[in-house]
């Protein structure tokens, strides 16, 4: 890396006449962007994150920094007027942006003549690192570098520009059709702010657990804070990686040739082949199981979920699709439960091997005031671990011969989707309500019962109240579990409705629920939640895992006199609760309408 903090760079950009008040002699600029800017051979990249607490510093541009000709600072016939005091600033759109004060000099009535006649149009800026720059690969493979902190000294006028993204008068509420540098930064926008949250989450974990230096080389190499993360588990907690190469290496086109309905037919006969076949080889040897009459479905191929799923209906539905033509949605779909747990921020772990235990927290170290030459008790950090096991959700599901012999893509989503729909909806319900017996995962509500805290439930005892509503809010923060942005609440479609018709108080027209928030805090509502109970609380704090691969088992004799296929699929999964504090649970009913 050839550049160092405290080298002294520029960038420039375009002015807009329309940001020239001419009768106060005063120039609006936007000076700087995210845009990349190739030194040395590789892109530059400031970061402009309008929320970070230190990225930029403009204290030199904000004490007055001098507007020049050409950067030249050293000649005072060269500038043309100064920054405006408390004026440089980055705004939310990631824009920096400033306000300059022309002089009244010859050459500075050069410049605004010039600038309204749109031909002095490009400014710049000096500025110099305040942080080492971080190395990355951009989405196209360029090699790239981001400085999380840098100070700009100066602003110019200039005729070569590096950054033509910015320039006098763009704001957020600009609706000129942006140019081809800035549509460049709108498709490496989420690329940009991947890195960004990769190269945080690395240095925050890194911090937490000591290990700055392998923090470091982790950013530097470019690996992602999962892959970070295992190394501080395996580190601090002598634990080993729990996720060990679950996908097989398919490629994009791979996984789109893959066909289920080919694999359940061929297995029928006792027999795979082509791609199928070496895919349910190569899973049996990586996973470390086999399938007898059936085939190991990858974890490459499963675990695209980009589908819409569907629910698995009667063999007839199967037979009733069946036509010349099949036309893209001419499937008719069963009405099933929506399975909202993971889109209410549940933590995810996927494609997992062997048992695995999450290390959890459960005491601070101890602040004590002694006397200068006193000892100190050890009062260290306590910690214990959470178990997750590989727990088997089997569902099975009848085919038609006549659907399994099609070869339409539609009739290919529909299996896979019937497959699928059984066991997330199973999963789901688990996370839930699942009691810990029976083979079950234990659930947030048995979860928050079992951890017999006075803190975590609320009884409504009647017709729900803004109070009661209120109070699982309050007993959430007592725990101090009130925190981050997975809080949220999870209910019946039945609580949903009586919130929205219940009055926070009779004297003024609101309700318990306005839109999908009840007391600013987002609702979801499905028939999952049984029993119409009320569940609030800070759903990172949930787990949800699955093993790699699904094991598919197909059985064409069973039902083989009504021409189907019985395809049963074994799913491994595991809920855990990281910290049952994080919930409040209903202990009766949210939408009674009276005294109970």
């Amino acid at each position: 890396m050839k550049n160092k903090a405290g080298q002294t760079f520029q960038r420039t950009a375009i002015l807009k006449r329309e940001a020239i008040d001419v009768e106060k002699r005063e120039v609006e600029i936007a000076f700087s962007s995210e845009t990349p800017v190739d030194r040395w051979g590789e892109m530059e990249v400031l970061d402009h994150d309008p929320d970070a607490d230190r990225t930029a510093d403009f204290a030199r541009l904000n004490a007055g920094a001098p507007f020049c000709a050409d950067h030249d600072t050293s000649d005072y016939d060269k500038q043309l007027g100064v920054v405006m005091a408390g004026t440089a600033r980055i705004d939310k759109d990631g824009i920096g942006r400033c306000r300059v004060l022309l002089s009244k000099t010859l050459l500075a009535d050069r410049f605004l003549a010039d600038a309204q006649a749109g031909i002095r149009t490009n400014v710049s800026f000096g500025y110099r690192y305040l942080s080492e720059p971080i190395p990355f690969t951009d989405a196209k493979g360029q090699s790239s570098y981001r400085v999380m902190r840098w100070e700009p000294s100066e602003v110019s006028s200039v005729a070569c520009p590096a950054d033509t993204t910015v320039g006098v008068g763009r704001s957020q509420e600009s609706n000129q059709e942006p140019p081809k540098e800035k549509i460049l930064i709108m498709e490496t926008e989420n690329a940009v702010k991947a890195e960004r949250q990769r190269v945080n989450d690395i240095l925050t974990l890194a911090r937490k657990a000591g290990m700055e230096t392998d923090g470091a080389q982790f950013i530097e190499s470019g690996k992602t804070a999962d892959e970070f993360r295992a190394v501080v588990l395996e580190k601090k907690f002598n634990a080993t990686p729990a996720i060990a190469k679950p996908d097989l290496g398919m490629t994009a086109k791979e996984v789109k040739r893959y066909s289920v309905v080919k694999a359940i037919r061929e297995a029928c006969e006792g027999k795979l082949s082509g791609l199928e076949k070496e895919c349910n080889e190569t899973a049996q040897k990586q996973y470390g199981r086999s399938v007898t009459n059936g085939f190991i479905m990858p974890h490459d191929v499963y675990g695209q979920r980009d589908y819409v799923p569907m629910a698995s209906g009667a063999a007839t539905a199967g037979a009733a699709s069946i036509q010349s033509t099949i036309e893209a949605g001419s499937f008719i779909e069963v009405l099933y439960n929506a399975c909202l747990v993971a889109q209410m921020g549940a933590m995810r772990l996927s494609g997992l091997t062997g048992n695995i235990a999450l290390p959890r927290q459960t005491g601070l170290t101890v602040a004590q005031w002694v006397t200068e030459n006193g000892a100190v008790d050890k009062s260290g950090l306590t910690l214990d671990q959470i178990g997750m096991t590989p727990k088997r959700l089997a569902a099975s599901v009848p085919f038609s011969k006549l659907l399994l012999i099609q070869s339409s893509l539609d009739v290919e989503n529909l299996v896979r989707q019937s497959m699928a729909v059984s066991n997330s909806l199973a999963l789901d319900l688990a996370a839930i309500a699942g009691t810990g017996a029976n083979n079950q995962p234990k659930g947030i509500i048995k979860a928050v019962t079992d951890a017999a805290n006075a803190n975590g439930t609320v009884t409504f005892g009647g017709v729900p109240t803004w109070a009661k509503i209120v109070a699982f809010e309050t007993q959430l923060e007592k725990m101090n579990a009130l925190r981050g942005n997975n809080v949220a609440w999870l209910t019946s479609p039945g609580v949903k409705g009586a919130w929205k018709t219940t009055p926070k108080t009779s004297t003024w027209p609101m309700f318990l629920l306005e839109g999908d928030q009840a007391n600013g805090y987002k609702l979801g509502s499905t028939n999952q939640v049984a029993s119409d109970k009320v569940i609030f609380g800070n759903w990172a704090d949930l787990v949800l895992a699955d093993w790699a691969g699904v094991d598919v088992v197909v059985d064409p004799y069973t039902a083989a006199g009504n021409a189907q296929v019985i395809v049963t699929t074994n799913l491994f999964a595991d809920v855990a609760v990281r910290h049952p504090e994080s919930f409040v649970v209903s202990t009766d009913a949210g939408n009674q309408t009276g005294p109970s």
